[in-house]
């Protein structure tokens, strides 16, 4: 048989319209696989992104400074007795690092359920050490929302 003879038989129209659908399904189940993979990778960015805006709440100095002013509100001392710009530098601190995890929360940027674990226990500490250090409410309010968000939060415990 002769290669015009062999494209020319039925056989191999058959076979030619098999092999096509088998190399479109291969197509397809590639792009399949491919969503997958960029959806886990996504997932996975999320939660190392997650973790990197939380690791600032446990860094020594942000814990250190919390328990600086937990003190000092335990002495029960108006917050003008103590104002140093010690106290002055921690209370900023403390601000500023919850403050950012809280707009990265309201963007929805971060895995909540994630952010619930980390911080949740401390956010009460937190507020009422601000409250006591003389921090407006309009400055601690993302911090405030973020508190009442993650209480009302359901989160799996898987």
């Amino acid at each position: 048989m002769t290669i015009s003879r062999l494209i020319n038989h039925p056989t191999f129209g058959n076979l030619q319209k098999l092999v096509t659908l088998l190399a479109s399904l291969a197509v397809v189940v590639g792009i399949f696989f491919a969503a997958i993979q960029v959806r886990i990778s996504t997932e996975i960015d999320r939660r190392q992104t997650t973790l990197n805006i939380l690791r600032p709440t446990r860094d020594e100095a942000v814990l250190l400074a919390l328990q600086r002013l937990q003190i000092a509100k335990e002495l029960n001392k108006p917050f003008e007795e103590i104002l140093t710009e010690r106290v002055v530098l921690d209370r900023n601190l403390i601000l500023n690092t919850y403050d950012s995890v809280a707009i990265y929360y309201q963007f929805g940027t971060i895995e909540k359920c994630i952010v619930k674990a980390h911080v949740r226990e401390a956010l009460d500490l937190v507020i009422d050490v601000l409250e006591y250090s003389n921090v407006p409410a309009n400055a601690c309010a993302r911090i405030t929302r973020l508190r009442n968000d993650l209480n009302a939060l359901k989160c799996s415990t898987n």
